[in-house]
């Protein structure tokens, strides 16, 4: 079992660019009003959907990085 999240965003390509960053991968599927991220690590289908009228609201949503991958001296990707 895959969890599934889509986010209405104002800009896909301004979008993609951000979680690009976030996951380390470029997504599996793009066109001018719709992306996809078919994640393995975790394992996590996202798509990015455009909206041209309100974006939806969403309370949160969390990506938990492990201690060890920390402590690895791994790099914050969002840091640029």
């Amino acid at each position: 079992m895959r969890p599934h999240i889509s986010l209405d965003v104002r800009d896909v390509s301004r979008s993609v660019v951000f979680y690009e960053k976030v996951f380390g991968v470029k997504p599996q599927k793009q066109v001018a009003d719709y992306a996809k991220f078919d994640l393995r690590a975790p394992a996590l289908n996202f798509s990015l959907v455009s909206s041209t009228g309100e974006v939806s609201a969403v309370d949160h949503l969390g990506i938990v990085r492990s201690k060890r991958s920390r402590n690895r001296g791994m790099e914050d990707p969002l840091a640029t």
